[in-house]
């Protein structure tokens, strides 16, 4: 019977249920890529609020004349 693991999440190597990634190396990769992905996110809420208030300025605009 195979005991019990899981796989590291970058090179899919066993590993014990304990840990995170195989090495070193790949917890580095791991914490690039979740950093990329966590710029990416915030990228995209930024452009979405940026999109938003133009909205509600457009909408304003035609209520009140601003522009």
């Amino acid at each position: 019977m195979i005991d019990p693991h899981k796989h590291c999440p970058v090179c899919q190597t066993p590993i014990p249920l304990t840990e995170t990634t195989c090495s070193d190396k790949c917890q580095k990769e791991l914490d690039e890529r979740k950093g990329k992905v966590n710029r990416g996110k915030m990228i995209v809420n930024v452009i979405m609020i940026i999109v938003l208030i133009i909205a509600i300025l457009m909408v304003a605009s035609r209520f009140f004349n601003f522009f």
